[in-house]
């Protein structure tokens, strides 16, 4: 009966080291992926410029400097965020940017027409979809408004 006992016990120990190791393996594949990811370069990456006083509801050309380096479909939008906690977040549309480094790129933006005089932050949030149920976020540099 001890013998039995002890061999039941190996068993337990067996199975426990067992899914024990299962659990580390695939706790360190996710940090493998999760290193790689944080250690890879942005899928899309860039920043724009407008040294002119705005007004709510102008169109202004604002000027981009663009790194993407997907042609994964996605979608984005404009986000803003203003004086006395203004903020709006427009649709998101599908991405319509071909790949390539350092593009620059002139793209017509209308100022919303609720946005208040002072400061105007205008930042493009979106995501790729490169990898099947996954989205590969983004969020680009703000560009700095004023609006008068």
């Amino acid at each position: 009966m001890v013998a039995a006992e002890a061999f039941k016990m190996a068993i337990q120990n067996y199975i426990g080291a067992l899914a024990t190791s299962v659990a580390f393996f695939a706790a360190s594949m996710s940090g493998v992926e999760l290193a790689s990811e944080l250690l890879s370069e942005p899928l899309i990456e860039g920043y724009g410029t407008y040294d002119k006083t705005v007004r709510a509801g102008e169109t202004i050309d604002i000027e981009w400097v663009i790194t993407k380096r997907t042609d994964c479909s996605g979608v984005s939008g404009r986000v803003w965020r203003g004086q006395h906690g203004f903020y709006m977040a427009e649709a998101m549309r599908p991405t319509g940017l071909k790949s390539g480094e350092e593009m620059r790129i002139t793209i017509p933006t209308t100022v919303p027409e609720q946005a208040p005089i002072g400061e105007l932050q205008l930042q493009v949030k979106g995501f790729y979809n490169c990898t099947l149920n996954r989205h590969d976020w983004f969020l680009l540099s703000p560009v700095l408004l004023v609006v008068g």
